[in-house]
C-alpha cells in the first residue's frame, strides 16, 4: 500500500511539473514576417466548418482580463488564465527588427488552432495609441503580410490577427470585421480603452469583382463614415508616391459619400464620385463602429490582389513590403487624435496640392 502511495505521488508530481512547463510564458526569437505565415497557416480555413468555436461570454470575458493583463505587463497573470483558454503566453523578440512583443498565441493540435480565435501581439515600448489589423489572414491572401511589415516600422499598440477564414463558422459566421461578439472584438475593445485609438485595418480586393471602380486602381480606403478623414488623406497621398513593380502608376481612391466636387473627395479622387468605390467603404465594421464611438480614428484600407499574390515570388514580397512600409510613413507622419492636429491638416494640404494633378491625369 505504501508502495502504491508513493507511485500516486510521483506521478502527480510528475503531472504537475508537466502542466506547470505547458502553461509557462514562453520565450520565441523569429523573424515576425516568417513567424507570421506561420501563423496563417495554422488558422482555420473554411473547410474547418466543425472546427470553428464561437466563443461564450465568459470566455469573451476571460479573454478581455487576459488581454487587460497583457497590456499592463503582467505576463504571468495572463499565462495564469491562458491554459484554460487553449492559449500560450509568448514573450517574442522579432529578429528582423529586435523588438520585443507580447504575444496571445492559440494552442495548435496536429499543426492547426482548434477554435479559430486569433493571434495577438501588444508592444510594451508603444509610443503610439494605435492598432494595426489583419482581420481575414485566410480570406485577403497576404493582407497579413503588409499588416506585419507596417507593424514593424511603426511603435504602434499593437498588431491583431484574426484566427479563422470568414466562412469557417458557416457563410460568414467568423468574419470578425462584422461580428460583435468575436474575440478579435474583445481584445479591440479591451486595448483601446481610455483614449482615443487610430484602427488601421487592411483587407484585399478583386478590382474585377468591382466594374464601377477606376481602372488600373491599386487601392481604396475610406474612414467608414461616409466622409474623409484626415489619415485617409495622409495615405491616400502616400500610396500615390509609392510604385509597385509591374504597376506603371500607383493609383489610390476612397469610397465616401460627399458630393463629387466636395474639397475632400476631389482631395482623394479627383473627378471620380467616391460611391464608386461602394462594398468597399467598411461601414458596417464593428471594430471602425467602436473606434470612432469613442472619437478615434478608423482607416479601412483595401488592397488589390495584383500587389498581393505570389505572380512573381520575389516581386510580390517587394509589393507587400512597399505597402506596408506606405501605411506606416502615414501612420508616423499624422500626429495622434489628441494633439497636433493643425501641423497634419497643413501636411495634408500640402498633399493635396502636390497630388492634384495626379488624381485628374
Amino acid at each position: 500500500m505504501m508502495i502504491s502511495r508513493k507511485i500516486f505521488i510521483v506521478i502527480a508530481a510528475g503531472i504537475l511539473s508537466w502542466d506547470e512547463t505547458q502553461s509557462a510564458v514562453i520565450n520565441v526569437n523569429d523573424s515576425l514576417r516568417d513567424y507570421a505565415v506561420d501563423l496563417r497557416n495554422q488558422s482555420l480555413d473554411d473547410v474547418d466548418v466543425a472546427t470553428y468555436q464561437a466563443p461564450s461570454a465568459f470566455e469573451r470575458g476571460q479573454f478581455a482580463t487576459m488581454a487587460s493583463h497583457i497590456a499592463s505587463g503582467n505576463l504571468a497573470a495572463a499565462d495564469a488564465i491562458a491554459g484554460g483558454l487553449g492559449y500560450e503566453v509568448v514573450n517574442f523578440t522579432d529578429t528582423d527588427t529586435a523588438n520585443i512583443y507580447y504575444h496571445l498565441r492559440e494552442v495548435t493540435v496536429g499543426g492547426k488552432v482548434s477554435k479559430g480565435w486569433g493571434s495577438y501581439f501588444y508592444n510594451p515600448n508603444k509610443s503610439r495609441n494605435a492598432l494595426i489589423q489583419a482581420p481575414h489572414i485566410r480570406h485577403d491572401t497576404h493582407s497579413y503580410d503588409v499588416a506585419t511589415v507596417a507593424f514593424q516600422n511603426t511603435s504602434v499598440a499593437a498588431l491583431m490577427f484574426n484566427g479563422a477564414h470568414r466562412n469557417s463558422g458557416g457563410n460568414n459566421n467568423a468574419d470578425v470585421a462584422h461580428l460583435a461578439t468575436s474575440i478579435f472584438q474583445t481584445v479591440h475593445e479591451t486595448w483601446t480603452t481610455n483614449v482615443p485609438y487610430e484602427t488601421w485595418q487592411i483587407h484585399g480586393f478583386n478590382l474585377g469583382n468591382h466594374p464601377n471602380i477606376p481602372a488600373g486602381t491599386d487601392v481604396v480606403l475610406s474612414s467608414g463614415d461616409g466622409g474623409v478623414s484626415n489619415g485617409v488623406k495622409v495615405l491616400d497621398a502616400a500610396f500615390e508616391n509609392v510604385s509597385f513593380i509591374g504597376d506603371a502608376q500607383s493609383i489610390s481612391h476612397a469610397y465616401n459619400t460627399l458630393p463629387v466636387n466636395h474639397p475632400d473627395n476631389v482631395a482623394v479622387n479627383g473627378g471620380v464620385v467616391g460611391t464608386a468605390m461602394d462594398g468597399l467603404g467598411g461601414t458596417t465594421n464593428v471594430q471602425g463602429i467602436y473606434t470612432r464611438s469613442l472619437g478615434g480614428e478608423f482607416i479601412h484600407i483595401e488592397l488589390e490582389q495584383s500587389i498581393r499574390l505570389d505572380q512573381n515570388l520575389a516581386n510580390d514580397l517587394l509589393n507587400r513590403e512597399t505597402a506596408g512600409i506606405a501605411i506606416a510613413d502615414a501612420i508616423n507622419t499624422i500626429p495622434e487624435p489628441s494633439s497636433g492636429l493643425l501641423i497634419g491638416f497643413s501636411f495634408v494640404s500640402l498633399c493635396w496640392l502636390r497630388m492634384r494633378g495626379r488624381k485628374f491625369s
